[in-house]
């Protein structure tokens, strides 16, 4: 063959492994191949094929001269090295959420937090070294929640370490001032993916429990971190807990109620993840859904959105639910003692005071004598209500003009003072 009539192959300079012609798809010679790029024996062999691989004459019939040089191409096309750029820096900017350019999961190693380090160490921002050396130790030896699983000792205590070592070098130090004053909020920090446990818990430990339910709630939902999930929700449970203590510190039960019913859906969800913890919370709102009730029922009865009125509904129904559990107990034992059934009508118009229970039954249980004075309709249970139920049907009655409501509130007349021995 002539000179100028060089092979096409030779144009391309490909090394000698590379000389063998495409066959079956088969690319694992191609060394510049990785996984993450994604590439195919039908993309590669696309972006090689042409003028190039000798598919087309290598003489220009036009202008009767063969085809000009070109530069060495790689096996991937003229575009290979804008192209690696490129899928290199997706692929940079996917790994923070988790899943690289092709939604595959990978692994990660480092993870945003909103953390303010002297804030975790109780310190102000003009501390020496020497006191952030103390504080350290001090922090480092306080007793962390036993409800977290067995390494969250040593990733907090790895954490704390890391706090020391960015706070006692100047440079470091001086940097996360920078971001300490431009962020309005508690400046986000890259830490460790094994340190995420022990940073869930400097932030609980520190009153941050809002910022943790919102953190795991997108945790939660981030592959990468699947290892930690029990912690993720250990830690959850706890800051509703935490925010659920404000709650009742503050005298809102309901509140309370709502954010303990919330850690324990977190919990039940795996009965083996701090059952300690979970028996805590079941026994806590055992004791607290009936002063709820009381809460939402003296609440004012109307309101411009219909919030108060659905609330109240919601709390009738669920003293109704009480009363039936306590049918089935002792009334010394069961959770609506008569004293609370008393407190609970109080707070009932006439109209719910009257359509409660049957009161009916109740006045003739009452009237029976001692041999239904246990029973669940017996004055045990109901003798502290009778003169208010009486009241309440006497109101009712006379604005409804009903007669049989009247004709009751004298038959609970006579029953309460059957109970009591006196009106």
């Amino acid at each position: 063959m002539d000179s100028t009539m060089l092979s096409s192959r030779a144009l391309l300079g490909w090394h000698d492994a590379a000389r063998q012609p495409l066959q079956g798809g088969e690319l694992s010679y191609l060394p510049i191949l990785r996984p993450h790029f994604k590439r195919t024996a039908r993309s590669t062999s696309a972006s090689v094929s042409g003028r190039l691989v000798g598919s087309t004459p290598e003489f220009n019939p036009k202008l009767n001269q063969p085809y000009p040089p070109t530069k060495p191409l790689t096996p991937c096309g003229r575009n290979f090295h804008r192209n690696r750029r490129e899928n290199a820096g997706r692929t940079r900017l996917h790994a923070a959420s988790g899943e690289d350019r092709f939604n595959e999961p990978i692994t990660r190693k480092y993870v945003s937090v909103p953390l303010d380090y002297y804030c975790v160490l109780g310190l102000e921002r003009d501390a020496t070294p020497e006191v952030i050396e103390e504080m350290h130790v001090k922090i480092l030896n306080n007793e962390p929640d036993t409800n977290y699983g067995k390494d969250m000792e040593l990733s907090r205590s790895r954490l704390l370490s890391h706090i020391l070592h960015e706070l006692s070098i100047p440079q470091t130090k001086e940097a996360y001032d920078i971001k300490l004053k431009e962020s309005k909020e508690w400046p986000t920090v890259l830490i460790q993916l094994e340190w995420l446990p022990g940073a869930l818990a400097l932030m609980l430990e520190v009153g941050k429990a809002p910022e943790v339910i919102r953190l795991c709630d997108k945790l939660i939902q981030d592959a990468a971190v699947k290892n930690y999930f029990d912690d993720i929700r250990v830690a959850k449970a706890l800051a509703h807990c935490e925010v659920a203590r404000e709650a009742i510190d503050s005298s809102k039960v309901t509140e309370a109620c709502r954010d303990l019913s919330r850690a324990f859906t977190v919990l039940s969800k795996d009965n083996s993840l701090a059952p300690s913890l979970l028996a805590e919370i079941e026994s806590s709102l055992k004791q607290l859904y009936p002063l709820s009730v009381l809460e939402d029922l003296s609440r004012p009865l109307h309101s411009s959105t219909g919030e108060a009125e659905a609330k109240r509904e919601e709390a009738l129904h669920t003293l109704t639910q009480l009363i039936d559990e306590s049918e089935q107990l002792e009334p010394s034992k069961a959770t609506a003692t008569p004293e609370y059934l008393k407190h609970a009508l109080t707070l009932l118009t006439a109209a719910e005071a009257v359509n409660l229970i049957s009161w009916k039954d109740v006045a003739e249980a009452c009237l029976r004598g001692p041999k239904d004075a246990g029973s669940a309709m017996g004055p045990a249970r109901w003798g502290l209500c009778l003169a208010d139920a009486a009241y309440a049907h006497v109101a009712h009655g006379f604005a409804t003009s009903d007669r049989e409501t009247i004709l009751l509130a004298q038959l609970l007349f006579k029953a309460a003072d059957a109970s009591s021995g006196k009106l």
